[in-house]
């Protein structure tokens, strides 16, 4: 009896080596397979991207609050998370901005939250685009929805976030671009993947250079966008318009009240699509009110010399070696004002 057991012991450590063994060899196989998978596509210029979600957006929002009165807050859409460079901000300024820009949203929605919050006392910089100024509605994007989010946000949620950050900081294979539909699809059209052109940094700011795209495709596909935009405006009437500014008056004086400071930039857009925007929300309707009535401090890129002689290449946005020159001007008028203290 007892050399039946010793024998069945000995069979089961074996089986155990076994086993042990082969998810060794499965892990080494794994490791090695992602290992060359990764330079492969490195080597074809590739590099790591964060995939922006409410989670990330949530962990700048906490930074904002953290930092008190020395926060610099940018607020808008993709126009101001392309096109105002943090480095280059933080190299003129001394102080280096938080994005919470949220691409293709209203900023309006963020900017109530934050007057909402006794907690956030610092500077607010909002990127205004004529249609998030002259529509009805700040239900654009996902605003509303990842300001409910970060309200609800449990620890585990944060936890989750953070590894994600550091998986697709480190790894480029993690790119939506590089997974195997994606792959599959391309081999389809017989098209072979390029670089993104706009990738995200952790700190959410987006390096768009159009040297790696097809820019008259992008081109097209932005015109036709701002088509059907015009399409299904419904800007707003001079009585609507100025209870919007009343409202957005009430919003920027919480926050001054409590020693922050709220300013507004046109960013630049260019050809078809500011032609498109000029017919549908004209700066003498919206801008102009909104910086008369609110009492707002406001720049328009169309006034100042060293801010309006970009070309964005899909009529909406500066290329990244345009939003370092553009940012340097920026930050040095704003110096010069006096709205931002080095």
């Amino acid at each position: 009896m007892n050399v039946l057991l010793s024998t069945s012991n000995s069979n089961e450590r074996m089986r155990l080596r076994d086993w042990g063994r082969v998810w060794l060899i499965g892990l080494l196989t794994t490791v090695i397979f992602l290992g060359c998978w990764e330079i492969f596509w490195r080597t074809r210029g590739f590099q790591p991207t964060i995939q922006d979600d409410w989670g990330i957006w949530a962990k700048v929002r906490r930074q904002a609050v953290s930092q008190g009165e020395r926060a610099i807050i940018l607020v808008g859409a993709s126009r101001i998370q392309t096109g105002l460079h943090p480095d280059i901000f933080e190299e003129v300024t001394g102080k280096r901005p938080l994005v919470l820009a949220i691409d293709g949203s209203s900023p309006i929605p963020v900017l109530e939250n934050l007057a909402e919050d006794d907690r956030i006392a610092g500077t607010v910089i909002c990127s205004l685009n004529p249609m998030f100024l002259g529509e009805d509605s700040d239900d654009f994007g996902r605003s509303k929805k990842w300001i409910r989010r970060y309200n609800e946000q449990k620890w585990s949620s944060r936890i989750e976030t953070q590894l994600s950050i550091f998986v697709e900081q480190a790894f480029v294979f993690r790119y939506t671009g590089l997974q195997p539909n994606q792959l599959w699809q391309n081999l389809v059209d017989k098209q072979w993947p390029r670089p993104f052109y706009a990738p995200m940094r952790p700190d959410r700011y987006r390096t768009m250079d159009f040297s790696l795209i097809d820019v008259e495709r992008i081109l097209r596909g932005r015109i036709k966008r701002e088509l059907d935009f015009q399409k299904s405006a419904g800007p707003l009437s001079h009585e609507q318009f100025i209870d919007k500014v009343a409202r957005i008056d009430r919003l920027i004086q919480k926050i001054e009240n409590r020693g922050g400071r709220v300013m507004f930039i046109r960013f630049p857009s260019t050809g078809v699509v500011r032609q498109l925007e000029g017919q549908t929300w004209p700066r003498k309707k919206y801008w102009d009110i909104l910086v008369t009535n609110a009492g707002a401090k406001a720049i328009h890129f169309e006034d100042y010399p060293t801010l309006s002689g970009f070309d964005c290449p899909d009529g909406s946005h500066l290329d990244v070696r345009d939003a370092e020159i553009f940012t340097r001007s920026l930050a040095e008028i704003l110096l010069e004002k006096k709205w931002i203290i080095r």
